[in-house]
């Protein structure tokens, strides 16, 4: 994150000490200079890293969504390309990882070839519904009870798919996960 948002020097993008904390209280709801933000240092950075360490999940994705907002605004006015390769595709894995959404794709960019619809099969769509809903349950942050209700809801759905689909369910899902595997390994 520090390449993204020029953290390394204390800074945080070309924020003031005053609209940091206003951008903080109006776009995530939190005091950024509160004293729970402060056990690394008092510099924006370091309050901006704390933060990234201590905050609840919703929170973080907020900040990180509305700061990536507030840089792209920057760059765009000012006419500058992003100095930074692969950040988007970086800021998405993390966002990702703590259970929201990505960012929507960027305007500026320009593709070489047209995207392709793509064309998944009845099967294919159900299980990345699966494994998407298994990822929200895992990090959802709800009352236990809550929590076990959506994941009975989600064992409900993954038998009744069992119940149509050719061959066992629990073959086609450990194949997707050996080939998942055998393609991390690769990249390990």
């Amino acid at each position: 994150m520090n390449d993204l948002f020029g953290m390394s020097s204390g800074w945080v993008l070309d924020f003031s000490n005053r609209t940091f904390e206003e951008f903080f209280r109006h776009e995530v709801g939190i005091e950024i200079y509160d004293d729970a933000y402060r056990f690394i240092g008092k510099s924006k950075g370091k309050h901006l890293s704390a933060f990234l360490q201590a905050g609840q999940p919703a929170a973080i994705v907020k900040a990180l969504t509305a700061l990536w907002e507030y840089r792209q605004d920057g760059l765009i006015s000012r006419g500058e390309k992003d100095p930074v390769n692969g950040g988007r595709e970086r800021l998405n894995a993390v966002l990702r990882r703590l259970g929201g959404r990505p960012l929507p794709p960027d305007p500026t960019a320009t593709s070489a070839a047209p995207i392709q619809p793509q064309h998944n099969s009845p099967i294919e769509r159900l299980l990345q519904e699966l494994e998407d809903e298994f990822a929200r349950l895992h990090s959802m942050e709800d009352a236990a009870q809550a929590r076990g209700y959506a994941f009975e809801r989600f064992l409900k759905k993954w038998f009744d798919a069992g119940d149509w689909m050719p061959g066992p369910l629990s073959d086609l899902l450990a194949s997707r996960s050996t080939a998942a595997s055998n393609t991390e390994a690769q990249f390990t």
